[in-house]
């Protein structure tokens, strides 16, 4: 381990940091070429769909078109034969404070929602939010509020909206906190072994 980072002269974290780099680009690649071969053979195709279009679980639709909670657990269960999910696109504008909201995804259309395997939102301009379970999902939920009573319009329902090349490399709050805290706790693992491996060798010597 040590020879490779003198082979490229660079400290630790600059090594860990480039690495990290490297890895993010080779993953929006292959998420790239996955999407364009599914693309091609119809596994993946846009959807475009209205709230009378997906089951509704505690939200009611009111005379006005918009939706209304009735719950602190309300759910949008979308059809199941939507085929391999790499995004779902959505507009909503809440009357109040959301909270929470999450979209929950499982790659077998028979399993129940995990807990865990859920992942949130990235919000656009015009409360267009923006949400990209892993690769292989064919099933998912979201749960748009815990607020009881909030009232949600909701514009464009898409699934699986075309991507351009650079979208696949786009970054979230959440890829810039890994980006950013990972490669420092690796570099940290690797000099601390580093260290107790040179003090090993001076006390062996």
């Amino acid at each position: 381990m040590k020879k490779i980072f003198k082979k490229t002269k660079a400290p630790i974290p600059v090594f860990c940091y480039l690495l990290a780099l490297i890895m993010y680009i080779i993953w929006g690649l292959l998420g790239f070429s996955y999407s364009t071969v599914l693309r091609s053979t119809g596994s993946i195709t846009t959807h475009n769909l209205t709230p009378t279009e997906v089951q509704l679980v505690d939200i009611i639709i009111l005379p006005d078109g918009t939706l209304q909670s009735t719950s602190v657990d309300p759910q949008i269960l979308f059809p199941k034969d939507l085929g391999v999910i790499e995004s779902l696109t959505m507009q909503i504008d809440f009357s109040g404070i959301e909270g929470e909201h999450t979209l929950y995804h499982e790659k077998n259309i028979e399993n129940p929602f995990g807990m865990y395997n859920r992942v949130w939102p990235t919000e656009n301009q015009d409360n267009v939010f923006v949400y990209t379970p892993p690769i292989g999902t064919k099933t998912i939920r979201l749960d748009p509020t815990d607020v009881n009573g909030m009232i949600m319009e909701v514009g464009e329902i898409t699934v699986n909206e075309q991507k351009s090349f650079f979208d696949f490399f786009k970054m979230d709050g959440g890829d810039v906190f890994y980006m950013v805290v990972i490669p420092a706790l690796v570099a940290s693992f690797i000099s601390l072994v580093l260290e107790i491996k040179n003090k090993y060798k001076k006390k062996n010597n």
